[in-house]
């Protein structure tokens, strides 16, 4: 009954010495049900969807940025 919609985004770049970087980013929405314990706030089953909002889990923003560098050893 949950929705997770998503766009992701990524770019590595290498440079000259075993240098790398990688961008990565995803923007996201995760709708469900209301989480609380009492039940839903609309108990009437034609108006069921009207308890859907953002989970609260939800992380719209993610960015990972990222390095690898070869070290001249052995």
């Amino acid at each position: 009954t949950g929705i997770y919609d998503s766009l992701q985004a990524s770019l590595a770049r290498r440079f000259a010495a075993g240098l790398q970087v990688n961008v990565g980013y995803t923007w996201s929405k995760t709708i469900g049900y209301i989480e609380n314990n009492d039940g839903p706030a609309v108990a009437a089953l034609p108006y069921m969807e009207r308890n859907r909002a953002l989970r609260s889990f939800d992380i719209p923003h993610n960015l990972q940025i990222t390095n690898i560098w070869e070290l001249p050893l052995g």
